[in-house]
């Protein structure tokens, strides 16, 4: 089990919180372990860390511009955690122009759990779209991508909107939160409404909408830049 804590914003504009334990499952993980302490992302009112951020700021994104945030997740990531995913315990550092001259700015401490928009000619030839979602732990190359293991537990991160957006982060491009098709949860009833339980501003999965790109898994990113 982990303990989960979720920011959120009411109809009448109100921000609450609320915590709780649950399963220490991907389900649950994908939506608190994406960013790390110091992430930026540019607001109405400048560049914000995303432990600064809260329900009802404007957050710049790269598709529909400023969007108001709803929810705020956050967990304590515990790099001794046995009952645990190996990748669960670590961080991944991006080295500053990985992907380009200011991409990321500087160097760029995000969660296991964080997805990136991967656009390349390939995705086009292999699979007939421009763009993907994918686990950024992908990249990992052990140079300019590497796992950190933090010497004490660490806080991470994730934001939802009232649609999926695609966020930009010290200069690269970050999905906010989407947990997929609700296939993909792979949750019993009652593990659902546990699930649904830490987004208080909706009342069932379909309500998170439409997924702004399709996803593709480590494995199958692999398989497309290898095109």
């Amino acid at each position: 089990m982990r303990r989960y804590a979720v920011a959120y914003l009411t109809p009448s504009q109100e921000i609450k919180e609320l915590a709780r334990p649950a399963p220490a499952i991907s389900a649950f993980e994908d939506a608190f372990a994406a960013f790390g302490r110091g992430t930026i992302f540019e607001t109405e009112f400048g560049p914000t860390a995303v432990e600064d951020l809260l329900p009802g700021d404007k957050v710049m994104t790269q598709d529909a511009g400023l969007q108001v945030l709803k929810w705020v997740g956050r967990m304590t990531l515990i790099p001794d955690f046995t009952r645990q995913s190996p990748e669960m315990g670590k961080l991944t550092r991006v080295t500053a122009d990985r992907f380009g001259l200011g991409k990321p700015m500087h160097d760029l401490v995000l969660g296991p759990r964080a997805r990136m928009l991967y656009k390349s000619p390939s995705c086009q030839v292999r699979l007939g779209i421009d763009g993907a979602s994918v686990p950024l732990r992908g990249f990992i190359d052990g140079v300019t991508i590497f796992e950190v293991t933090p010497v004490t537990p660490v806080k991470t991160f994730h934001l939802c909107f009232d649609k999926h957006h695609t966020l930009v982060a010290n200069g690269i491009l970050l999905e906010s939160f989407h947990p997929g098709r609700t296939s993909d949860l792979a949750l019993s009833i009652e593990m659902q409404q546990l699930y649904l339980s830490l987004f208080p501003q909706i009342k069932r999965v379909e309500d998170f909408g439409p997924m702004k790109y399709p996803r593709l898994s480590a494995e199958e990113l692999d398989s497309v830049r290898a095109a």
